[in-house]
């Protein structure tokens, strides 16, 4: 009887584990399934794209001078190394601006120091070979040695200066090279402060004194932060220039490259036979895309400039290489130059793009509306479906007088949850639909001539989404 009932217990227990087991994997498997689905129906959708994209964008001219903003050394090849070798070989002028000497990069410092804590010294030392790499990439594209300049403003921090660390006086402090600003072991460094006021005169001057007829920056809806504030100083350079009369005679043209976005460019690796087309779900929004079609030569030497950064190569090379192709994309922001809030901007933004905002629609960014009303201004901020008590929205704005001044205090930085409102400003919040409107009085945006909004969404203290920075012009 004793072993009866063992044997019982056994099966009682087992068939309880069976179902626990069930229980806990069902989700798994189905959460598996619908994240295979999603890639799979992401990359179908990537190559419909790349069938359907066309070439259409006219080759440099001897006429044109191009000044390029990137990032990072490499972004400049990743985006527009085509583009710059067809420019050397016709004539045009090149020059490219660095943000930062991509010095921050911890995975790289420990394989050139091959240890596993890295001191500032060793950043300053990654900043330095970044330097030479790109001097490397560029002669390769047949750009002359002083064809570029480089910032040195901190790696990982130019969203932190764009939208907090703006005055002299609350400078950045690098978490990797201990600095607050430019170090002097940067070759034609300047020593200028780690804050956004520095950087927008910087570039200011670069725009004025360059005159070019093209600038190509990161566009806004890249992944990465660095590359997304450089697109909203580059567009607040220019708004500033605007304003106070210093652009080109004969104004200049904005385009937009793209690095970063989810998976993209699919396949990875190097294919450089076959074509690209923006991330799929960009496409149709707020950025006409046109392709530029380069020669097989010209992909063969985009790949040779890539594998000039050695640094890189060494971590990412399948990543770096999938944009060797025979193409290259670069987006115009529609309208441009920006909406005025007096007729009111609306910027639609990607929706369902990733397995994440699939499964939280409540904190999935549809639009960004800027309207001026009697006595304030709006920004509504419409997600796939109305935003829960548990959905954080974060929004910064900082903008321009209407001299093309920025000050300490011409930004306004708010979060959001459910009835909650912290904010450095007086805010009026409600929640209309799937809408959640955030009316500003007009004494906060004083004399307000140029805006850039930002909007991210997050739960349980995660980021879902973002739209990275939306410009637009006040006062018609």
């Amino acid at each position: 009887m004793r072993t009866y009932r063992l044997i019982l217990s056994k099966l009682y227990l087992s068939a309880w584990a069976r179902a626990l087991a069930l229980i806990v994997a069902a989700p798994l498997l189905w959460i598996s399934a619908a994240g295979a689905a999603y890639v799979w129906n992401s990359r179908e959708h990537d190559r419909e794209a790349v069938r359907a994209f066309a070439d259409d964008l006219n080759p440099p001219t001897p006429a044109q001078r191009y000044l390029i903003v990137a990032p990072h050394p490499d972004d400049e090849v990743l985006g527009c190394g085509g583009l710059m070798h067809y420019a050397s070989r016709v004539g045009a002028g090149v020059r490219v601006l660095y943000m930062t000497n991509g010095d921050a990069f911890r995975f790289a410092a420990e394989r050139e120091t091959r240890r596993l804590r890295v001191d500032p010294m060793d950043y300053i030392r990654l900043g330095v070979m970044r330097r030479r790499e790109a001097e490397t990439a560029l002669s390769t594209l047949g750009l002359p040695p002083k064809s570029f300049r480089m910032l040195g403003f901190p790696d990982g921090g130019l969203e932190a200066l764009f939208h907090t660390n703006w005055s002299e006086a609350r400078r950045y402090r690098s978490p990797t090279t201990a600095l607050d600003a430019v170090p002097v072991a940067y070759e034609g460094a300047t020593g200028a402060p780690y804050c956004g006021a520095a950087l927008l005169r910087l570039l200011e001057d670069e725009i004025r004194s360059y005159a070019p007829t093209d600038i190509l920056c990161p566009h806004p809806s890249d992944d990465h932060r660095d590359h997304s504030a450089t697109g909203a100083f580059v567009e607040m350079a220019l708004a500033s220039l605007s304003i106070r009369g210093g652009l080109p005679p004969n104004g200049c043209r904005l385009r937009h490259y793209i690095v970063h976005r989810g998976s993209w460019p699919q396949p990875q690796g190097p294919h450089l036979a076959d074509r690209m087309a923006p991330p799929s779900e960009l496409i149709g929004l707020h950025t006409g895309w046109r392709g530029l079609s380069i020669s097989k030569d010209a992909t063969e030497t985009k790949a040779a400039a890539i594998r000039a950064f050695r640094s890189q190569m060494a971590i990412m090379s399948r990543f770096l290489l999938s944009f060797a192709r025979r193409n290259e994309v670069f987006g115009t922001p529609y309208p441009y130059p920006p909406a005025s809030v007096s007729t009111g901007a609306v910027v639609q933004q990607p929706v369902r793009d990733n397995l994440v905002r699939r499964f939280r629609p409540q904190a999935d960014i549809k639009s960004v509306r800027v309207e001026q009303l009697q006595g304030g201004t709006l920004v509504a901020v419409q997600t796939e479906r109305p935003a829960g008590r548990f959905t954080e929205l974060l929004l910064n704005i900082r903008w321009l007088d209407r001299s093309g001044g920025a000050a300490e205090g011409d930004s306004l930085a708010a979060t959001i949850t459910g009835d909650r409102v912290e904010a450095d400003r007086a805010l009026d919040v409600r929640q209309v639909g799937d809408q959640m409107h955030i009316t500003i009085p007009s004494q906060s945006l004083r004399a307000a001539g140029f805006v850039v909004v930002e909007a991210e969404t997050r739960m349980a203290g995660v980021m879902v989404d973002r739209t990275g920075p939306v410009a637009v012009w006040f006062g018609g």
